[in-house]
């Protein structure tokens, strides 16, 4: 296929090949300080981008000077919603969703408000964060914010993320005029209780939500 390419293609795109897995985080970080432009895109492998789905991204950012970002409305390959936008978690939300508990009425209440069910998913609005496997950034932004933090291995790298944009006096939209599909499945919840600790993703949330509550404390500041 290289033999075949433009050469205007070959010029601008590259892949960075690291010796070893460096977290999701440092990974995304390594191409944006390779990326040149006014913004840089995020995209997991497993997404499927619809048609003039990034066209809308961008002209959202254009339109809105203080968004630092903006994430798109994800879809599973079944059509149906896929949670991509949040309030920012007390420390209770990973335990209701990774245990039992979350099978009570109190804790699937704050599961739904934390997931913003109260919101029109169908219409563009301000969020706290937005799931890292799709989002736009303003460049300017990240070099107000910083990068992502590299402490990370896993999960929760984008929710600090986002934490730093707003506050750094940035917003962070939600656009679901761009539809992606998302063919997501979600490992730290592979199991429950204490077959998670045989998971490496399971392990991997855990040692993460520790380091955003110590960083950002346990309540929800939103």
């Amino acid at each position: 296929m290289k033999n075949h390419a433009d050469h205007s293609l070959r010029n601008s795109l590259f892949v960075i090949h690291n010796s070893r897995n460096v977290g999701f985080g440092a990974g995304n970080n390594e191409g944006i300080r390779r990326a040149r432009g006014k913004y840089c895109f995020l995209m997991n492998p497993d997404i499927v981008i619809h048609e003039g789905a990034l066209q809308h991204l961008l002209a959202f950012l254009d339109e809105h000077p203080k968004a630092a970002a903006v994430g798109p409305r994800l879809t599973h390959p079944d059509g149906t919603l896929q949670h991509s936008r949040f309030r920012f978690p007390d420390v209770w939300i990973p335990l209701y969703r990774r245990t039992p508990l979350g099978r009570f009425a109190f804790a699937r209440r704050a599961i739904d408000h934390y997931c913003m069910s109260d919101v029109d998913h169908t219409k563009p609005h301000k969020v706290d964060w937005l799931l890292g496997a799709a989002i736009l950034a303003r460049r300017s932004a990240i070099e107000r914010a910083g990068l992502m933090d590299e402490r990370y291995f896993l999960y929760f790298e984008d929710i600090d993320w986002c934490r730093r944009f707003w506050k750094e006096g940035f917003e962070v939209w939600y656009e679901p005029k761009a539809m992606l599909t998302h063919f997501h499945q979600r490992l730290s919840a592979e199991a429950t209780g204490l077959h998670t600790l045989f998971s490496f993703a399971t392990r991997a949330h855990i040692a993460s939500g520790i380091k955003y509550f110590l960083k950002w404390g346990i309540r929800n500041n939103s």
